[in-house]
């Protein structure tokens, strides 16, 4: 597992200031609306990060973790997946069908555990100095302290690992 420029586990999360560029999806039937993304509002339930690049591929990258801890099914009211695209690492000409990729996945997505955020000025990559045209993982406590950063292509004996951990601190 990689990690930020220094050790950050048992750490908040470094600032991000509010930005019209990085906003929450809030989905209503078919109707999507967008609200300021606030990391103030992910403590009291482990959070999973799920930061991935809008470029072909980069879901892939982590979707053994994914499928993981939609399996678990954890309880809504003590865990939380934070799925955010940074469509400004699209490639030229592919950010708007990004977008619309994205807020169609959201309508169709049910589970009550998931949030998405749409990164327009890939304000989270900068701020947390993540890999571009790659995907993160960042699991939090209920205080919103790092537990864990996983950057890059997971594998497949790292997977459990990482599910033990969420359980551990719902």
């Amino acid at each position: 597992m990689s990690t930020f420029v220094g050790d950050i586990i048992g750490e908040a999360l470094p600032a991000i200031s509010p930005s019209k560029k990085l906003q929450q999806l809030n989905v209503t039937g078919a109707k999507v609306d967008y609200a300021a993304a606030d990391l103030e509002s992910l403590k009291g339930k482990v959070t999973v990060f799920y930061h991935l690049a809008a470029r072909q591929g980069t879901d892939k990258i982590h979707k053994p973790l994914v499928d993981a801890l939609r399996a678990e099914d954890f309880p809504v009211e003590t865990y939380q997946m934070v799925t955010v695209l940074d469509i400004n690492d699209a490639m030229w000409g592919t950010a708007g069908l990004a977008k619309s990729t994205f807020e169609d996945a959201s309508k169709e997505d049910k589970n009550a555990q998931v949030r998405c955020w749409l990164d327009s000025g890939s304000v989270i990559a900068n701020a947390w100095e993540l890999d571009e045209k790659s995907s993160a993982m960042i699991i939090l406590d209920k205080d919103a302290k790092i537990l864990a950063v996983h950057e890059g292509k997971i594998k497949a004996d790292e997977v459990a690992p990482l599910i033990a951990l969420v359980k551990e601190n719902i």
